[in-house]
C-alpha cells in the first residue's frame, strides 16, 4: 500500500468544536488519509462550503487561517456567492489518537457518531487541529487557489514533536518572500528579498509566534527531577498512552475515558504556583432540572466515606463530576502519583456511573440506588 490515498466519504454533517464554545458543522465532508506501507502518515478534510459559511471562518480565522498564512487576499480572487472547497490537515502528531479503523469508511461514520451523539473529546473533532492548506474554486477549466504556509511546512517536516525551529523560521521567511513577490507580480514589480521581508515584517512575526505557540503544546518527554507540573502531567499521559488536547494555552488538558460501563470526558487542571494538580471526570448527560435535588442526596451518600476525592455537582446546569486531586508543595509529583488520582477517579466514576444515570433518568430513591451500588 505504499503511497496510497484513500478517501473516506461522510455520511453525516461533520461537526468540529471550537475552544470558545462555538462549532463548524460541514453538511458535505470527507477524509483524505495518505498510507505509507502500513502507517497513517496524514489525514485531510475535504469540505464544500457556501460563501457565507466561507466568510465566518476567515473572519474569526477558523482551523488556523490566519490573515497572516494566506499567500494571497482571498475575496479578490473567489465569488463568494458560489461554493468553495476547503483543503485541512489534521496536526500529524496526533495521528496515534485516531482509531485503527480510520480508513474504513463505515465504521469510521459510526465512530464520529458516536462522538457527536456522546459529548466525548477528540482530536479529530477539535477545530484547532485543523490546519486550511488551501481553499479553491473552480471556474470552468480554472482553478482559483489560495494556498497557506501550513501546506509548506507539513510538506518539508519528518517529525512534528522535534523539529528544529530555526528550519522551520527559514520555511517561514521563504514563505513570506514568496507571498511578497506574488503581491509585487500582481502589481506589474518585482522585490529583492530584502524588500520582501522589509515590507512583510509583521506577517513573518504573526506565524512565527503562532508555530511557536503550537510547538510549546507539544508533549515534553524528559525524565528530568527538576521539571515542572506541567511537563510531568504531560509526560504521565504520553507515558500511559492516554489522548490529551490542551485547553488553548491554558495549562488544562482534556481527555477521554471509556470504562465497562461507559465513556466520558476528563479534565486536568495544573495548578503551578499552588503546587496542585486536579483530575476530573465528568459524566456526559447533565442532571434534568427537576432531579438535581435527587441527585445532591445521591452525590453526598455517595461522598460518605470516601477515601479519595469526592462527587460534585453544579446546580445551575446540572453537571455532575468526580474530583481528585494532589498537593506537591515541598515534594515533587511523580507518575505513580498521578496513577493514583487518575485511575482511583475513573475506576470510581465507572463504579458510581449507572447509578448516577438511573438518578437522572428514574424515580428511584437515592438511598435505594446506593445500596445496589455498594452492597
Amino acid at each position: 500500500m505504499m503511497g496510497t490515498t484513500l478517501p473516506v466519504a461522510l455520511a453525516d454533517t461533520l461537526t468540529l468544536f471550537c475552544l470558545d464554545g462555538s462549532t463548524l458543522s460541514f453538511a458535505q465532508a470527507g477524509l483524505l488519509l495518505a498510507i505509507d506501507g502500513e502507517a497513517l502518515v496524514a489525514c485531510h478534510l475535504l469540505a464544500e462550503v457556501d460563501g457565507d459559511f466561507y466568510r465566518q471562518i476567515e473572519a474569526d480565522e477558523r482551523m488556523n487561517y490566519g490573515v497572516a498564512v494566506r499567500s494571497e487576499a482571498a475575496a479578490d480572487l473567489f465569488d463568494l456567492n458560489r461554493p468553495v472547497t476547503i483543503r485541512a490537515l489534521l496536526r500529524p502528531d496526533l495521528l496515534d489518537q485516531l482509531p485503527d479503523f480510520v480508513d474504513d469508511a463505515r465504521q469510521m461514520r459510526a465512530y464520529l457518531a458516536d462522538l457527536r451523539a456522546g459529548r466525548f473529546i477528540a482530536p479529530l473533532l477539535f477545530s484547532e487541529n485543523w490546519f486550511i492548506t488551501e481553499i479553491t474554486q473552480t471556474h470552468g477549466a480554472e482553478v482559483r487557489a489560495v494556498h497557506t504556509f501550513w501546506a509548506q511546512f507539513y510538506e518539508t517536516m519528518d517529525d512534528f514533536a522535534q523539529l528544529d525551529r530555526e528550519t522551520v523560521h527559514a520555511a517561514i521567511t521563504a514563505f513570506v518572500q514568496e507571498r511578497a513577490r506574488g503581491e509585487a507580480a500582481r502589481l506589474g514589480r518585482t522585490l529583492p528579498p530584502s524588500l520582501a521581508d522589509a515590507l512583510f515584517a509583521d506577517v513573518n512575526q504573526l506565524i512565527r509566534e503562532q508555530v511557536d505557540q503550537m510547538l510549546d503544546s507539544l508533549p515534553v518527554d524528559t525524565d528530568d527531577g527538576d521539571e515542572s507540573l506541567w511537563d510531568t502531567v504531560i509526560r504521565f499521559f504520553v507515558e500511559d498512552d492516554w489522548p490529551v488536547q490542551q485547553l488553548g494555552t491554558e495549562p488544562i488538558l482534556l481527555s477521554v475515558f471509556e470504562g465497562e460501563h461507559g465513556r466520558w470526558n476528563c479534565l486536568i487542571r495544573v495548578a503551578e504556583e499552588q503546587d496542585r494538580v486536579v483530575f476530573y471526570s465528568i459524566v456526559p448527560e447533565e442532571t434534568p432540572p427537576d432531579r438535581r435535588l435527587a441527585m445532591a442526596e445521591f452525590l453526598t451518600r455517595a461522598n460518605y466515606g470516601m477515601l479519595i476525592g469526592n462527587f460534585e455537582m453544579d446546580f445551575n446546569d446540572g453537571e455532575v463530576r468526580y474530583k481528585t486531586s494532589i498537593d506537591v508543595e515541598g515534594d515533587r509529583l511523580t507518575s505513580a502519583l498521578m496513577m493514583q488520582i487518575v485511575y482511583a477517579n475513573v475506576r470510581t466514576m465507572d463504579r458510581y456511573l449507572p447509578g448516577i444515570q438511573q438518578m437522572m433518568e428514574t424515580d428511584r430513591a437515592p438511598a435505594e440506588i446506593i445500596a445496589s451500588i455498594e452492597q
